[in-house]
């Protein structure tokens, strides 16, 4: 057996213990069945159900425990060498041993009055009970989903989801009586990150209030999920071949004029709302809702050879991963992302709000200096393989800094102007071992929460140092869909 075919085997089966899962600073878990439908048929919009968290059976969490600190002087190169398959095995092994998916803790550092002293409070602003019962759920869709199926892939990269069918769970028939919220437009607010979280937030409102979801075909929307996703497999394939799929797929009612909304109870929401949309339901629910939509999505990943509804061809979601390493390494390379953003100047004055409810560093994030990075891949043994950065380019000094790092320069990889393009940034860092973010940027956020739906941790985002001057995990994965951290943007 090729040695690419042997890791990929091993990753099967380390994602029956992959989803979600990770170390907690909880005292106990609850048990809280998730849904393990296809995304190809199941009702995006439909009430998943949850047990009763007083049915808690309380059990320890895990320890914290990592490999210490090594940094590597040669760069550990696949080959047929059966110590260097053994060694990637062992480290996927390890990478998936050590997630940090639901950390939380007493982070948050209040003034003590008239002491000058300062008091550490936690970082769950009183939802201890929900994370519990998130983290709970993800236990027990990966209990439900061991040996039932395998994951699919992406960019020949396996994901560690499985996706099962759900007979009873297919989107129901439209009709013009059930209120439908549209979207419409060729207006959105912001840059892509921005019309992502409105897209998203889309999805959970229709499911919050129980109304159908529709979108036209000349609208924002529609661009965006096609430069990405769910394009028409065939120039001259019928239209109605298209619809009808992607109305079964992402549970969207398809109107390719004004004049076909006539008759239809329709709800009219901004992109401003649907951006600043906060859901009141319970953690877990939220988090189901978000990564079945990001689950479908992924499923139907665009490859460069479908076309949009005017006729454009698609670009290929993989590019990113391609230019990097090529077609073949791809499958079973082992690397890590960072994504460097600036955010016009304003990511000091973000992170600062995102300090003050995670206890997150207000500098590291943004300015990704190469002992913080080696803070993360180090304990992780990830020191050993390439690391990509994507960039806005703003902040040229974080490149120039890391590839002159004795240490990591090395192994320092861009993706050349040419190649780069947003859908194929986002499945490359989306598809990594390792990403390390800017929690201030809806670009990274969208690219953790993606990784989560595909049952990825180390997703680095919120980090500090603790009273040793050490970097550690503040807030864990699963913040980036926390509304009491993210606010709107969760």
């Amino acid at each position: 057996m090729e040695q690419h075919q042997i890791i990929l085997a091993v990753i099967a089966i380390l994602a029956w213990s992959g989803f979600l899962l990770g170390h907690s600073h909880f005292s106990k878990y609850v048990s809280n069945p998730l849904s393990s439908e296809d995304p190809r048929s199941r009702r995006l919009n439909g009430v998943a159900s949850y047990i009763d968290p007083k049915s808690i059976t309380p059990r320890p969490p895990d320890g914290l425990v990592g490999p210490d600190f090594v940094v590597q002087d040669e760069a550990l190169q696949l080959s047929d060498s059966p110590i260097a398959v053994n060694d990637n095995l062992g480290l996927l092994k390890s990478l998936k041993e050590t997630e940090e998916i639901w950390a939380r803790g007493d982070y948050i550092y209040v003034p003590i009055k008239r002491t000058g002293k300062f008091a550490a409070v936690s970082n769950t602003w009183g939802r201890e009970g929900e994370v519990a019962v998130a983290a709970a759920a993800a236990e027990e869709f990966k209990l439900a989903s061991a040996g039932l199926a395998m994951p699919f892939s992406v960019c020949d990269r396996a994901a560690d989801v499985p996706i099962l069918q759900n007979h009873n769970d297919e989107c129901p028939e439209f009709t013009q009586t059930k209120p439908l919220l549209i979207l419409e437009g060729l207006g959105a607010r912001g840059r892509t990150g921005n019309n992502l979280v409105e897209l998203l937030h889309a999805f959970q409102y229709a499911r919050d209030n129980d109304v159908q979801l529709g979108i036209m075909v000349k609208s924002w929307a529609m661009h965006l999920i096609q430069d990405m996703w769910m394009a028409n497999e065939a120039q001259n394939s019928p239209v109605a071949d298209w619809q009808a799929q992607f109305e079964q797929v992402m549970c969207m009612k398809v109107f390719q004029t004004e004049e076909v909304l006539e008759g239809w109870n329709l709800i009219h929401k901004t992109t401003v709302y649907l951006f600043q949309y906060v859901s009141e339901v319970p953690l877990g629910q939220y988090m189901a809702t978000q990564l079945d939509i990001l689950r479908t999505l992924f499923t139907h990943y665009n490859t460069g050879e479908g076309y949009n509804q005017q006729g454009r061809q698609s670009n290929d979601m993989c590019s990113g991963i391609n230019t990097i390493f090529g077609m073949e390494p791809r499958q079973s390379v082992i690397y890590s992302v960072i994504h460097s953003r600036y955010l016009e100047g304003q990511g000091a004055r973000i992170l600062k709000g995102l300090w003050k409810r995670s206890g997150c560093d207000t500098n590291g994030a943004l300015e990704m200096h190469p002992d913080y990075i080696k803070s993360i891949l180090g304990p992780l043994g990830m020191l050993q393989h390439p690391i990509v950065v994507i960039t806005d380019g703003e902040s040229p000094m974080v490149i120039e800094r890391l590839m002159a790092d004795p240490d990591i320069g090395g192994l320092i990889h861009l993706i050349p102007n040419e190649a780069s393009w947003l859908g194929g940034d986002i499945t490359l860092a989306t598809m990594s071992n390792v990403f390390i973010g800017n929690p201030a940027s809806t670009f990274s956020t969208f690219i953790a929460k993606s990784r989560l739906a595909l049952g990825f941790g180390h997703n680095y985002l919120f980090r500090a140092t603790d009273e040793g001057g050490l970097w550690r995990t503040v807030c864990g994965d699963h913040c980036v869909l926390d509304t009491g951290i993210m606010k709107v943007v969760a």
